[in-house]
Parts: C-alpha cells; sequence; structure tokens
C-alpha cells in the first residue's frame, strides 16, 4: 500500500508570518491594478485610433462623386490626398463589387474588410474603419475605407508594461522591507503574551512540583502505615500512578517551555557522537521491547558528530522510541537507522504499528493531540512526545517529517551534522 507523507517546515516567527502576508497581499495589490491599466491603457490608445478614422470617415464622406454611377473622389479631394504625401492613413474607396477603385497613402491591405476592425499585412498590424456609401436611392453603389497602423499604440502598451515590470522589484522590496520592520511593532503584544504563558508554565510547573512531592511522601507514607495493619489499599496505588502521570505532563510542558523559550539562542553545545547516543538510547528501551515481545533493531551507517543538547537529543530519542513501543503490538519490529545524507545526519524510526490515519497526520505534532485516545490514556501517553520530538529538532536547526500506512509508521528527523 502505498504511504502518505506529509512534510512539517520550519517554524516561523509570528513576525515572519506577518511580514509575509504583507508582501504577498502587496504583491496582489500591484499585480491587480497593473493588469487593469494596462487593459484600461491598451483599449483607451485603441479608442483614439477608432476616433481618428471616424473623423476622418466624416470628413472625406461627402468628397465622393456619384455622378457617373461609380463612386469617385472628387478631384480636390484627390489633391488634398496626394499633395501631403506624408499621411499615415490609407485611404481607400471600393465599388459596389468590392474592386478597388482608388488607394492613397501607404499601402496597407488592399481589400474590403467586412468582419473585423484590425488585420495584419507584411508591415504590421492595422487598424480598419468601413463604411458603406449609399446613392440618393438608398442603394450601396461603393464602400470607403481606412485604415491606420498600430505600431505607434502597440509601441505605448510594450513601454508600459516594459516600466511596470522594471518598477515592481523595487516596489515590492519596498513593501517587503517595511511590512518586516512595521510587524515587529505589531507583534511586540502578540510576543509579550507569549512570553507570559511561557513563564506561566514554567512558574507552575515549578510550584505544581512541591504538592506532588507532597502527595507521593504523604501517599507513601499511608501505604506503610496500612502495611503494617495488614490492611491493602488499591487507592494508593491509583493515587501513586496518577500523581507519577501528572509529574510527567508537568516536566514535559516545562521542557516545550524551555525549549521555545531558548529556540537556536543555546550558549552551549555538546558534541555528540551520533552512534553513542542512539545506542545508548536503545540500550534503555532493550529491556521494555524484550518485555514486550517486540524486536529493536539498528542500522548505523555513519559515525557522524552533532552540536547541540546531548540531554535534549536523547529526549527526542526516547520520545521516538516510546512512541513505537506504545504502538506497535508484540511480535512486531522496530528499526533505527542512521546516515549522514549532504552533511545531514537522518535518523529513521520506522515501526510495525497499527499506523496513523491519513486525516490524523496534519495534527500528531500537536500538543495533547492523540491518534487513538481511549488507547493513549490507558497506556500513558501524554499527548506531548512528539510536540517535544519536533520542539527539540527544530531548536537544532533540523527538521522532522512523518509517513504512515497500515504497515506501520516512520519518523524521519535531520539534523545538521558533520562525518
Amino acid at each position: 500500500m502505498a504511504k502518505k507523507q506529509m512534510r512539517i517546515p520550519s517554524n516561523l516567527t509570528v513576525r515572519q508570518r506577518i511580514a509575509l502576508w504583507c508582501i504577498g497581499l502587496s504583491t496582489l495589490v500591484y499585480i491587480i491594478p497593473t493588469l487593469f491599466g494596462f487593459v484600461f491603457f491598451y483599449y483607451s490608445l485603441t479608442a483614439a485610433l477608432d476616433h481618428e478614422l471616424r473623423n476622418m470617415e466624416s470628413a472625406l464622406g461627402h468628397a465622393v462623386d456619384f455622378k457617373s454611377g461609380v463612386p469617385r473622389f472628387r478631384e480636390w479631394a484627390r489633391v488634398l490626398q496626394t499633395t501631403p504625401a506624408r499621411s499615415m492613413t490609407t485611404i481607400q474607396l471600393f465599388d459596389a463589387s468590392e474592386h478597388l477603385l482608388e488607394h492613397y497613402g501607404p499601402p496597407g491591405v488592399s481589400r474590403l474588410v467586412r468582419n473585423s476592425h484590425e488585420v495584419e499585412d507584411a508591415s504590421g498590424k492595422l487598424r480598419v474603419e468601413m463604411t458603406p456609401l449609399l446613392d440618393p436611392q438608398g442603394k450601396t453603389v461603393g464602400y470607403l475605407q481606412f485604415q491606420i497602423p498600430t505600431r505607434d499604440r502597440d509601441a505605448a502598451v510594450k513601454q508600459f508594461a516594459l516600466v511596470m515590470a522594471l518598477i515592481a522589484p523595487i516596489v515590492l522590496i519596498g513593501l517587503g522591507i517595511c511590512s518586516y520592520f512595521v510587524s515587529d511593532k505589531a507583534t511586540i503584544p502578540i510576543q509579550q503574551t507569549i512570553d507570559l504563558l511561557r513563564q506561566f508554565i514554567s512558574d507552575a510547573g515549578h510550584e505544581l512540583n512541591t504538592p506532588l512531592s507532597i502527595i507521593n511522601a504523604c501517599a507513601e507514607s499511608l501505604e506503610h502505615k496500612l502495611a503494617k495493619q495488614g490492611i491493602e489499599a488499591k487507592e494508593i496505588t491509583t493515587i501513586a500512578s496518577s500523581s507519577e502521570r501528572m509529574q510527567s505532563i508537568i516536566d514535559d510542558l516545562m521542557l516545550l517551555a524551555a525549549l521555545e523559550t531558548a529556540l537556536h539562542n543555546e550558549s552551549h553545545t555538546d558534541r555528540i557522537a551520533a552512534s553513542e547516543l542512539i545506542n545508548e538510547s536503545m540500550d534503555e528501551f532493550s529491556i521494555k521491547f524484550e518485555q514486550k515481545n517486540i524486536a529493536l533493531t539498528s542500522h548505523i551507517e555513519t559515525d557522524a558528530v552533532i552540536h547541540g543538547d546531548e540531554f535534549r537529543l536523547r529526549t527526542m530519542l526516547n520520545n521516538l522510541l516510546e512512541n513505537a513501543l506504545r504502538y506497535t503490538d508484540a511480535g512486531g519490529k522496530v528499526d533505527v537507522a542512521a546516515t549522514l545524507q549532504n552533511n545531514g545526519l537522518r535518523i529513521v524510526v520506522s515501526d510495525t504499528g497499527i499506523g496513523i490515519p491519513a486525516e490524523n497526520l496534519p495534527f500528531i505534532f500537536d500538543r495533547f493531540y492523540r491518534v487513538d485516545k481511549s488507547r493513549s490514556r490507558s497506556s500513558g501517553g501524554s499527548g506531548l512526545g512528539l510536540a517535544i520530538v519536533k520542539a527539540i529538532a527544530e531548536a537544532h536547526r533540523g527538521s522532522i517529517e512523518v509517513t504512515s500506512s497500515r504497515l506501520g509508521t516512520m519518523f524521519t528527523v535531520i539534523l545538521p551534522a558533520e562525518s
């Protein structure tokens, strides 16, 4: 079965998101009026050509003589048209059978144009205006046709398009710079709120640790007292289990808050051998996998070195292994592979578990999200493990992607590394 894949991009800051939105909207605001301006400019120049042709038609219409039964320009009109010899307009006179009788001005198209206002000859495009000539009885005795080149219009339109295209990068870059600086001011209240929430999570975690410690101590003391009296209370076990679960959630939330606060700002990084890191994490989980009868294998094909926080990177691997353990049934298999590709360490954790439905893939890195809520709660999942994995990968300038089908799931983490 083909696998579904979703690539998780690196997170953008709120400021960057606002700036990108502003640039995108500014681009639309620039392009749409420019297109309308282009169309308006084109049709305005075309209308000016038509107006010029109609004026000439009105001026020369009465200069046609019908006395001989065949339309002819009057003598004064011929002189008027041949003397300047600089007119850009082609003037043509046709009889009722559409045969060309007289022609003045540039060559033009030597046929009567009936169904178009624009034709093309060897010299380029021509704008055409044609009108029938009627005798006093209303019978069509000929046609008067005018043609004028459109090269000036076309050149002006091309110049307009070129100017707008040359201005576009300058305008958009300027708008992008302005958007970036304005977005900094606009995001100050948002950033303050986010920082306040992160600080709240961190402070709340520290404050909750104290009562949780008291609950655990009291539960343990009560259990000893009841045991001395020969009383077995399942409630004590439930309290201890729930307290441990709450402690785990608090620790995960505090870790997420710390990761987001210190994202890319770590002052100290360790040099970590990828093979040692992976092998040590697998050793920690080997007993758990054996107890559940799941085969745990590895294929480490690199001696790459990672720069980062060893504790957090170990937490990332542990969460991926814990996730694979939780959703793989007995008799299944989990494999960890590591290779070096394009100066990046590629760590792949694949399992033969229950898989993730395609509709759930976009949300699996969200906090507290569970694909199978009942199963996750019963097996101790808090819904924060994969969110932590993603945060740690991005804090180390890396990325994570997931592919899944009914045959299993594969998580791929890519981290900057050196061989």
